[in-house]
């Protein structure tokens, strides 16, 4: 099946690939392309189905939109297009969205990972995203995008085209602040030790937003886990390091269909 920019209600939706079915989520003010390279990879072997949130909410619903009624609204879509996952991949924000969705509905959360995320966020999420002087869309999405890799990552000729297809497609949309006030409140908490399918936790030791020790938390919550942390990546895993990170997921689902639950520390690298 290969469908391209499908839209139900504000869930933006594109599918390649054939095989088991990978549902991926993205970050904050992301689009699904921040998956290309990674997809690349994946979409040998498995369907992928990729979504970003570039709708509009309602005004009516702007101020309650909450993580949970995101992930609900996944579980929706999911079900209306007899989508079977057989791992959900939540990118930061997107994490936050798939543990909720593990929670509400084990039965199409086989497996989950969670790249760069953690339990929680808080009002700190404000001051990071939210530059103190006003800036266009362009220099806010590059300032953001500058802050989640690993400095040296910048300079790259795959950082400059993931930053272009970002702008090209704006992640989020009308989404941006109701998300990030979601964000903010969040807090998972003790319900993490109810998510009972096999959890990969994947994070960048040079994440300067998600730091591994806050990943690293998510260990002793939830029961069934495992860890790769990447090395001289930051924060966006699938960008700066996509075929470490496919191999780190590829051995995860195979380990957890064997029901083993330790995972090597894999280092990755980049190139300029």
């Amino acid at each position: 099946m290969n469908t391209e920019n499908q839209t139900y209600s504000r869930i933006n939706c594109r599918i390649t690939g054939t095989g088991p079915s990978l549902v991926l989520l993205p970050g904050l003010g992301l689009n699904l392309h921040i998956f290309d390279d990674l997809v690349a990879i994946l979409e040998k072997q498995h369907q992928c189905v990729c979504l970003d949130f570039s709708g509009d909410v309602p005004i009516s619903e702007s101020r309650t939109c909450s993580i949970r009624s995101i992930a609900l609204e996944i579980q929706t879509w999911l079900r209306q297009n007899k989508i079977i996952p057989d791992c959900v991949i939540g990118h930061s924000l997107g994490g936050f969205i798939a543990m909720e969705l593990a929670l509400a509905a084990p039965d199409i959360v086989p497996a989950l990972v969670l790249i760069s995320s953690t339990s929680r966020g808080d009002d700190s999420l404000l001051e990071l995203f939210i530059p103190p002087r006003p800036l266009s869309a362009r220099k806010m999405l590059t300032r953001n995008m500058e802050l989640s890799v690993y400095k040296p990552f910048r300079k790259t000729p795959a950082f400059k085209q993931a930053v272009a297809n970002q702008a090209q497609y704006p992640g989020n949309g009308k989404c941006f602040m109701p998300l990030l006030r979601a964000a903010t409140t969040f807090n998972i908490g003790n319900a993490l030790r109810d998510i009972e399918c096999p959890t990969l936790i994947l994070c960048g030791r040079q994440d300067a937003i998600v730091s591994p020790a806050q990943a690293n938390a998510l260990l002793g919550a939830i029961p069934r886990n495992m860890m790769i942390c990447l090395e001289k990546v930051g924060h966006l895993p699938q960008l700066e390091a996509p075929e470490q990170t496919a191999v780190g997921i590829q051995s995860f689902l195979r380990r957890s269909r064997k029901k083993l639950t330790t995972m090597p520390i894999i280092p990755a690298t980049w190139q300029s």
